[in-house]
């Protein structure tokens, strides 16, 4: 009982994280936005003042 609430739990996330790459992906091939949780998106959402 324990071994299959185990898998289940491990399907459960490898399909969140597969969504979550696949959305990552998806938004950056077609709006080019970077997702919010990258820190490259941080760095450059402010203007540079020197340029």
């Amino acid at each position: 009982m324990t071994t299959i609430v185990i898998y289940m739990l491990i399907a459960f996330v490898a399909v969140i994280l597969s969504l979550g790459i696949g959305a990552d992906l998806y938004l950056r091939r077609e709006w080019g936005l970077w997702p919010w949780h990258t820190p490259l998106y941080r760095k450059n959402k402010r203007p540079r003042k020197r340029a």
